[in-house]
This record gives structure tokens, sequence and C-alpha cells, in this order.
């Protein structure tokens, strides 16, 4: 049903764009009032929500294009010297035919490179529905992800199927799942991070912790109260090397999100993210996301 709904939101969203009924701003705005039941303040943005939305639709957001690629951004990672941080890629696809299992390890992972929730884990590739891996793959990559979300840079993201190593969560006391650390990084610097654990995709759920850096102040009672866990993640040993390589990978822009991974004592990256959540991020609270927002100063 749900994808159903999209489909149908899609089309109608595109019929609105052709009849300039509705442009992407537009409906980013309507969809932060529909999240929030109040309106975005685009002459005097204050929150970070409502300057990642102001970015994104005054200023040049080609780099955004590229760099949201989790193809293309390996290039950049590699640019920046960070070679030896880039998780081990098996092939790319332009179809998902094109797979071929046999040549691909036991462990794996096949994603999308654009967008987000496209991710397939394999654990035992003798366990795997071969055909219905492929049919859902197929539909991820005709799916016009940005439509929807209101993120017109990644509607400019050629899609590919990308298979890499899958990373292993080693330390289970902690987490259920590997542990997503995502670095909100200001003018190149480092300044809070964001735990994603004890991931379930099948339950759609996630623990969250905010911690202020660089001294992994937590920031838990910032979350809000549906986003409310009783879990903590501990300092990483190596959290001042991840700073350094987040803060690397940030320096070229005002405000980025730059996800890594650590497993068995080694840094990963993951990804880079400009518009997190659509620019609607709720499990915030009001308090942080203003003081986040103050860190970016100037806007053009």
């Amino acid at each position: 049903m749900s994808n159903l709904l999209n489909t149908l939101r899609y089309y109608f969203i595109r019929v609105c764009e052709e009849t300039k009924l509705l442009t992407p701003y537009t409906l980013s705005k309507l969809l932060y009032f529909l999240k929030f039941h109040k309106y975005a303040n685009m002459n005097q943005p204050c929150n970070l929500n409502e300057k990642l939305m102001w970015l994104a639709f005054h200023t040049d957001t080609k780099k955004w294009t590229n760099l949201a690629d989790k193809y293309i951004v390996r290039e950049y990672v590699n640019r920046k010297g960070l070679k030896d941080i880039l998780v081990k890629l098996y092939g790319v696809y332009q179809y998902p035919s094109e797979i071929n299992f046999d040549e691909l390890p036991q462990q794996f992972v096949l994603k999308t490179n654009n967008g987000f929730g496209s991710v397939i884990l394999v654990n035992d590739k003798k366990k795997i529905n071969k055909k219905k891996i492929i049919s859902l793959l197929e539909k991820w990559i005709i799916r016009p992800f940005g439509v929807i979300s209101a993120e017109p840079h990644y509607r400019k993201i050629k899609p590919y199927i990308i298979a890499e190593e899958l990373l292993i969560n080693n330390d289970e006391s902690i987490s259920s799942s590997i542990i997503d650390y995502k670095f909100w990084c200001f003018n190149g610097k480092a300044k809070y991070c964001l735990t994603v654990c004890n991931r379930d995709i099948q339950k759609n759920h996630v623990d969250l912790n905010l911690y202020k850096l660089p001294d992994w102040i937590s920031l838990h009672e910032e979350i809000t109260s549906k986003y409310k866990n009783n879990s903590r993640v501990p300092k990483p040993n190596r959290l001042m090397e991840m700073i350094k390589y987040a803060e690397i990978l940030a320096e070229d822009f005002k405000v980025v999100r730059v996800d890594l991974y650590i497993t068995n004592s080694k840094i990963y990256f993951g990804e880079l993210t400009f518009t997190s959540n659509g620019c609607r991020m709720a499990y915030f609270s009001e308090k942080i996301l203003n003081e986040m927002g103050s860190q970016i100063k100037e806007l053009v």
C-alpha cells in the first residue's frame, strides 16, 4: 500500500510541477508545515532545518549532487587522501540483470547510489533468493528519488547499483547493529555526532543519541520524546581520528553531515549528506536545532 501511495504521490507532484502549480521549493515548505505545523522562516532562517532548506534552494548545489552520489563520492574521498577509509567495492551496475552473484563473496551489500533505505544486506549468499533481490532492485533503480522528498539535487543523480563489503558489527554488547557515527560539521569543524544504533530494518527502528564534540558530552535530552531510548554509545577509542577525517571531508562546505563507521578498530566512510531528512529533522529538540543552526554564520 505504501508503495502505491508513493507512486500516486509522485505522479501528482510531477503533474503539479509541469503545470507550474507546485515547485520543489513550494513542496519543501509544504512538507515542513505538515511535519511541524508551522511555516519555515525563509526570510530569516534560524534553526538547522530552515538554514539547510534555504541553502538547498538559494545556492549552487552542483557539488551536492555529485557528493550525494554514493559511487561518485568515492572519488572525492580518494582526492582528499582518505582512500584507506573507503569500503571495499565489488561492483557497479547500471541494471540489476548485470549482477553476477557468482563473482560476489559470501557476504556483501547491494544498494543504490542515490537516496536512502535502498540497501540489501547479504550475510550468507547461499540463502538468498536472487530473483527476489533482482525484482526489488528493479523497483529501486527506477524510483525517482528526490521528487517526493523535495530534494532536487538527488533528482540529478544517475542511478546505479553498488556491491560492496558488508561491515560486521563486532560489539553487540553496545548495539545489535553496526553503529553509524554521523558527524555534523560546520565550516569544516565537527561540532556534534549523532549515533544510530540497534537498527532493525524489519521493524523500522533505530536508537538515536547526540553528543557534543570533541569531549563526547551527551545531549540525550535534546532527542525528542518519540525517539528517546535507554541506549548510550561510549566514546570511541579512535574518536579524534574520526573527527580529523570528518573535517577533511567537510572543509569545502558551510555545513555537511559526514557518516563514518568503525569495526575491528578500523574506520570506514559511509556517505555525505547535505539535506538530512529532507530538512525536516524531527528527532532534534527546537533548542538544539537553533543551536546547530547558529553554527552557520553566513548563508552566502
